[in-house]
Parts: C-alpha cells; sequence; structure tokens
C-alpha cells in the first residue's frame, strides 16, 4: 500500500501537527500552495482557476481536505463566496485527477453547524436533522462535493468537527484575552452549548481515519462531554487563576460587531461523537478541565 498523503490546507492548525505526526509515522506527505514555490513535496494548485500540476497525484493513497476560509468572519456577499468556494472548488479541482490516478481514500473536513442551534438540542453522527442557516448550507455543499468521490469508487469519511481547542488559534486564542484581564464572562446567555474538543484528539481522529479502512461516512469530532459557554467561561477562568464575576456580554452588542456571523457564538448544542465511542476510540482529553489545564498550564 501506498504511504503517500496529500494534505490540503496542511499550514493550519489541524494540517500541520497531523502533517507532523505522519511523517513521524513514515507517511510521504505532500501538500498545496498557491504561490507557485515547488519543492519535491509541494505543489502549485490555484483552485478559483482551476489550475493543479499533475505530478502532486503521483501514488497517492489518500487525500485529507482541509483547505476552507475561516467561517468565524463577517458573512458579507464576498465572505460566503469565499468560505464556499475554498471548500467545495477544492474538493472539485482535485476530483477526477485524483480519481484517474488510483485514489483510495476521501477524508474531508466538515462541521457540526449542520446541526440545528438550541439550548436543549442533543445530536449524534445518525441525527439528520439540519438547520436553515448559512453555516448549516456549507456543510450540507462541502459534503456533497465529498461524497462525489465515492460515486467513483473511493471510501470517504466526513468528520463534523466542533469548537477546536488551541491556545494559539480558533475560538481559545479569542476567549483568553478577557479572561487573562480578569474580565471573563458568559456570552450571551451563558447556556447555549459549547462542543468542544482537544486539537490533539482531532488529530489522533484523523490519523485513525487514515489508518482504518473501514471508517468512512460521517464522524462528530466532538469530546464526549459538551458543555455550556458559562460553564466554559468559568472553567477557563479556574484554569488560569483568574476571577470570573462580570455581568454576560450582551447579545445585542455583538451583533452590532459580528453581523449574522454571531448566531454562531450565541447559540449551540450538545453533539455527541457516538460513532467514535461506539467502535472503541480513547479520547486523551474527554473532559474539559482536563484539556485546558493541557494547553494552558
Amino acid at each position: 500500500m501506498s504511504r503517500t498523503i496529500l494534505i490540503t490546507g496542511a499550514s493550519g492548525l489541524i494540517g500541520s501537527l497531523l502533517s507532523s505526526d505522519l511523517k513521524r509515522y513514515g507517511y510521504t506527505i505532500r501538500t498545496l500552495t498557491t504561490s507557485g514555490k515547488e519543492d519535491e513535496h509541494t505543489f502549485y494548485w490555484n483552485p478559483e482557476k482551476g489550475e493543479i500540476n499533475p505530478k502532486v497525484f503521483k501514488n497517492i493513497h489518500t487525500i485529507v481536505h482541509l483547505a476552507g476560509s475561516t467561517i468565524a468572519q463577517r458573512w458579507t456577499p464576498k465572505a460566503r463566496k469565499s468560505i464556499l468556494d475554498s471548500r467545495i472548488k477544492g474538493a472539485k479541482i482535485l476530483l477526477q485527477p485524483a480519481v484517474d490516478s488510483g485514489l483510495k481514500k476521501f477524508i474531508s473536513a466538515s462541521a457540526i453547524g449542520i446541526y440545528p442551534q438550541n439550548a436543549d438540542g442533543i445530536y449524534d453522527d445518525y441525527s439528520e436533522q439540519k438547520a436553515k442557516s448559512f453555516p448549516s448550507e456549507v456543510v450540507q455543499q462541502w459534503e456533497a462535493a465529498a461524497d462525489e468521490y465515492q460515486k467513483h469508487g473511493v471510501a470517504v469519511t466526513k468528520i463534523r468537527t466542533g469548537v477546536v481547542l488551541h491556545p494559539s488559534g480558533g475560538a481559545l486564542k479569542k476567549m483568553l484575552l478577557p479572561v487573562k484581564l480578569g474580565v471573563g464572562s458568559p456570552i450571551g446567555s451563558g447556556r447555549q452549548m459549547v462542543s468542544w474538543i482537544h486539537i490533539r484528539d482531532v488529530v489522533n481522529i484523523y490519523i485513525q481515519a487514515i489508518v482504518k479502512a473501514d471508517m468512512v461516512g460521517v464522524y462528530n469530532a466532538t469530546a464526549p462531554a459538551p458543555v455550556s459557554n458559562k460553564e466554559l467561561m468559568k472553567t477557563l477562568a479556574k484554569v488560569l487563576k483568574r476571577p470570573f464575576f462580570f455581568p454576560p456580554v450582551p447579545g445585542f452588542l455583538l451583533k452590532l460587531i459580528l453581523g449574522e456571523m454571531v448566531s454562531i457564538t450565541l447559540e449551540g448544542s450538545a453533539v455527541i461523537p457516538k460513532k467514535l465511542l461506539k467502535e472503541g476510540f480513547v479520547f486523551q482529553y474527554p473532559e474539559l478541565e482536563e484539556a485546558l489545564r493541557d494547553l494552558l498550564t
């Protein structure tokens, strides 16, 4: 079996750690760049223009598709287009040459934003409910692009990821400053559920998807113990030994700052990794406090 893997978005939080781990395990990692600066393992592509160096597909066994512009930005028409195109056009440009080269597996990043957002909602990998929202629309189109590979006989895995905890990026980085300054507080009602996951566990899920041929379909990449936003901020303050007594940040103020995107801050649901647990995946950090202590102390 070829041990050559193509990772798109390899410079991101998940991609960089995943690449590093896989290299240690003896895999050859190929990446893509829009800069044109190619080397033995880095090849040019431009999804907007439909351009890619075909040499990247030689002896490729698996593609891990992580590329995509952040959804945590104001959803202007231009931003919406970028969020969708960066995910879907990338998958489409890879499809035919990858299939022609004998690709065996396509692993796509996805998101729990597909599920309805409400404080009382509990969803697992088998839940079929879909939100009527922009994040849900993104996920549905994203996963549909991945499903095209399945039509060509390629095994497809879709990793619906929750809030990834890592101090140098993502949501946790934004939460750290007010808590460090001693003004940490819940956001909005504080009741909204946060389905989080330690970055180490996310990377291990991707590695398992690469190694296990029968790990196909949808998997929720969330820790088994989601918490409310209030509990998250309170635990963060506890780990950092900072006070936690400020009133909640009002939702209307956040809406003025963030626009429609505020929904992913003020709303949430409990998302459970039922399939991973059923298949015996062991989380290194199943509880929030131990995850935060590992990352921050």
